[in-house]
């Protein structure tokens, strides 16, 4: 067998296994499992950030006369709330992103384009075999550019996810609860103050908040359905394969090789329980949300109509003037760390959806562009 067709055999194989690969789906699953996470943790901090816009607004209608200083709360949040209400306004920017990213991620890996993929893969196969060597440079480069248009998404959001569990989470996490501290520190200085004048304008977006977490929660609880299910039809696959097999393969006996199918199946169960597992924390935050949400709703509530949510407000005025005092200067002494962490927050946001995304696809699509130079080159020589 000359050089030639063992080319031909070879590259028939690797249109093959690419085409296989694309019906499989284990790749457009990891990728979607990870885009659907992101768009549920962007919820949930824009959420927050919402929240904060709201009892800050609450703080800034309220005047403060404080012994030797007249103090205008409003004027201390002015900087935090401008903040607030640009990084909302980046964070619905992050959001369309990530949904951009699951809309294509759909689009690529539905049943259409996987019929069109495999289309072309047995057209280039064919052509291969029939024009010879002559067309063995413009077959792979027609296949490489079928591959990009079909994996180079799934690659970019498998790559970003790495990058995100190596070197963001973490710090995403710190960050988004020093925003919730200051929230409720904010929230403890309204409490105090009594959030003097009318409160319609709080209550309407406090209702407003709550109505997005419970959509949100819909949305979640949807997803966390189609896992179940999934993890339903994988719990009754491994039973099944374990009926066949002896003992020791379906239990964690230490160097027991488990067969291939039985092990795969296995490793979807472990990746399905972990997304499970994220979705349920998820509602969870989504919940405990919407309860302090709730309880800030009763408070303006009674206070719209004349009465009082918060034993301070039955303390001597002396005693609130020192309270507020003494919060607002620890308010003040949180602020530039709120926000370090709310700026910190928003570059890694920024980042994992937006910029390194970018930059993947780019070194995707370079590696792409080199293939095709050199296959160029070769074919010239």
């Amino acid at each position: 067998m000359n050089r030639s067709v063992l080319w031909h055999y070879a590259l028939s194989i690797l249109i093959v296994v690419a085409v296989a690969i694309a019906w499989s789906g284990v790749i457009d699953q990891l990728s979607a499992d990870y885009v659907g996470a992101s768009i549920t943790d962007a919820g949930i901090i824009f959420g927050t950030a919402r929240g904060l816009n709201a009892v800050v607004s609450v703080a800034q209608g309220t005047e403060l006369n404080l012994p030797f200083l007249t103090l205008a709360l409003g004027e201390v949040l002015d900087p935090v709330n401008d903040l607030i209400e640009r990084f909302s306004a980046v964070m619905v920017f992050v959001l369309g992103s990530v949904m951009l990213q699951k809309i294509l991620l759909v689009l690529a890996a539905s049943n259409a384009f996987n019929i069109l993929f495999s289309l072309i893969g047995l057209a280039l196969v064919g052509a291969s075999f029939k024009f010879g060597a002559a067309s063995d440079s413009k077959v792979l480069r027609f296949f490489l550019l079928a591959c990009f248009f079909r994996f180079s998404l799934a690659f970019v959001a498998m790559a970003n996810a790495y990058v995100d569990y190596q070197f963001l989470e973490g710090s995403e996490s710190a960050s988004h609860e020093s925003m919730k501290e200051y929230q409720q520190m904010v929230r403890e200085v309204n409490q105090i103050s009594g959030g003097l004048g009318s409160h319609q304008e709080e209550i309407a977006a406090l209702r407003s908040k709550m109505a997005f977490a419970n959509g949100k929660i819909g949305a979640v609880q949807a997803e966390l359905g189609v896992l179940l299910k999934k993890k339903s039809e994988l719990d009754v696959s491994r039973e099944k394969q374990c009926s066949d097999l002896p003992l020791p393969f379906c239990q964690p006996y230490p160097g027991s090789e488990k067969p291939e199918l039985l092990a795969q199946t296995e490793r979807d169960l472990f990746r399905i329980e972990d997304a499970i597992a994220r979705k349920e924390n998820s509602i969870q935050d989504l919940k405990a949300s919407i309860e302090v949400d709730e309880e800030g709703l009763v408070c303006l509530q009674k206070r719209q109509g004349g009465g009082k949510c918060s034993v301070f407000e039955y303390l001597d005025p002396t005693d609130i003037r020192d309270r507020l005092q003494q919060k607002i200067e620890q308010l003040n002494g949180r602020t530039a760390e709120f926000v370090d962490s709310a700026m910190s927050l928003l570059m890694a946001l920024l980042l994992k959806s937006v910029l390194i995304p970018l930059a993947f696809f780019y070194l995707l699509l370079c590696l792409v562009r080199l293939a095709f130079k050199s296959l160029s080159n070769a074919a010239t020589e």
